[in-house]
């Protein structure tokens, strides 16, 4: 059984460091890369909305974003975040992919 691990982060500095496992749950690679959680999305969809209040170009939202790694956004919400700006999906993978990266 392929499991995933939910760990208990702290900000040091500039990156998150893992305290402790939280949780161990069954990975489904079937809902991999689709499912998203919708109250991370609002606060992203407030920032989506600033952004075009104040007409700053669509990517402008990343780099808000990345100012916010407590945010843990998973490659699900970074999908929709592309869907929802209208970028391909691939847009998402590749910042979550950069997010991924940045955290280490």
């Amino acid at each position: 059984m392929v499991v995933k691990f939910i760990f208990e982060t702290e900000k040091s500095g500039n990156s998150l460091k893992r305290l402790k496992v939280v949780e161990i749950v069954p990975a489904n690679f079937a809902e991999f890369g689709t499912v998203y959680d919708e109250r991370k999305l609002y606060i992203v969809q407030q920032l989506i909305d600033l952004g075009e209040l104040q007409r700053y170009q669509k990517g402008w939202i990343y780099h808000q974003l990345k100012e916010l790694p407590e945010l843990e956004l998973s490659l699900g919400d970074w999908r929709e975040i592309a869907r929802r700006l209208g970028y391909k999906a691939g847009w998402g993978w590749y910042k979550w992919k950069e997010m991924l990266s940045r955290a280490r």
